[in-house]
């Protein structure tokens, strides 16, 4: 509807200026590179529920644009860390001298956009001890039900997310990290 607007817009401004076909040719539609993208807000809430004991969480969303609706996942819903090429940094609480027992976690968030229809990957980091060792679980939850379609700003949008129950013994290991001593 917009860009029928527009043309009636130009082709009426050419009528009442005079313009006639063989005097100037109509302007040209700016290139896609050129053409101003709109911007669309995305906000609401991460729900968290069954969070374990930990010293700090931090969160960051992953934006993966599609062209159509019915696209496919991309990466089959479990995309590597190297894949994304659109994320947000939403939240970084870590007090390693105190230990939380809150089950549940609300995280606020609001992002900006271009217009589009998007799949989305929530991150997290979440900080536990157990017997004087730390440990960073990584965790990641690809909604891929469906799009986003962000066409329009999108306000009170809730992503829910039951954290999984894996005790610290279990959880994988990819390595340690041992501090430098300057």
């Amino acid at each position: 509807m917009r860009f029928m607007i527009t043309g009636f817009a130009v082709i009426t401004t050419m009528f009442l200026s005079g313009c006639d076909s063989e005097e100037q040719s109509p302007p040209t539609k700016p290139s896609p590179e050129k053409a101003e993208t709109k911007m669309r807000t995305l906000s609401g809430q991460i729900a968290i529920e069954n969070l374990p004991p930990n010293r700090g969480i931090s969160a960051t969303i992953a934006f993966f644009p599609v062209d159509e609706e019915s696209a496919a996942k991309p990466y089959h819903g479990e995309p590597t860390g190297d894949a994304i090429k659109d994320s947000e940094h939403l939240l970084e609480e870590v007090d390693f001298d105190t230990e939380t027992t809150v089950a549940t976690r609300a995280i606020p968030f609001s992002v900006s956009r271009p217009a589009g229809l998007y799949y989305i990957q929530l991150r997290f980091i979440l900080y536990r001890f157990k017997d004087g060792k730390a440990f960073a679980q990584a965790e990641q939850f690809f909604f891929g039900k469906r799009t986003l379609p962000l066409l329009d700003d999108i306000h009170g949008l809730t992503l829910p997310v039951e954290w999984p129950s894996i005790p610290i013994e279990e959880l994988g290991s990819y390595g340690t990290v041992q501090p430098n001593n300057r």
